[in-house]
């Protein structure tokens, strides 16, 4: 059975290094990351909301390409909300014999402050200041938001080392 994996949790808390991992050890995996689109259509990153739907709608072709050609796909973004879960959630929920499994990544305060060293560009203090919205916005998962069948799969990347004082 196919399988496309939604991720979610806040920056930094090692979606992507679960991504990542993932695909090495599945080679019918692939990753949808709509950063990595932003990147592509700019030569750099970059958010502007008048892409934002241009770039949702890219995420969402690829998506479904990847289920007809037999992919597994992961989904690599924050997905905060119940509602943005839900979009992908109904994408999913077209396909009979696709099992959507939800891959909450949970953080630790230190792997959040070692993965905002270095962000896209934009210095450490603007992304402290969009991780404390993030986590007022954020909704833990449940399990009701899925269809039969779907299961939640919890992931704690482990502790970063301690920088040098």
């Amino acid at each position: 059975m196919q399988k496309v994996y939604i991720l979610t949790g806040l920056i930094g808390s090692g979606k992507s290094t679960w991504a990542k991992r993932k695909v090495q050890e599945d080679d019918n995996a692939i990753i949808i990351n709509r950063d990595s689109i932003r990147t592509m259509i700019k030569d750099k990153y970059i958010y502007h909301k008048k892409y934002e739907e241009f770039i949702k709608e890219i995420a969402r072709e690829i998506l479904f390409t990847a289920i007809g050609y037999g992919f597994n796909v992961i989904i690599d973004e924050t997905n905060l909300t119940k509602e943005k879960r839900a979009f992908w959630i109904q994408e999913v929920g077209c396909y009979i014999d696709v099992q959507t499994i939800l891959v909450y990544c949970t953080e630790s305060e230190r792997n959040l402050e070692y993965r905002m060293r270095e962000p896209r560009g934009q210095d450490y203090k603007k992304w402290k200041t969009v991780l404390e919205g993030m986590k007022k916005s954020f909704e833990e998962p449940e399990l009701s938001e899925l269809p039969n069948g779907s299961v939640i799969e919890l992931v704690n990347i482990p502790e970063q080392p301690k920088e040098k004082e």
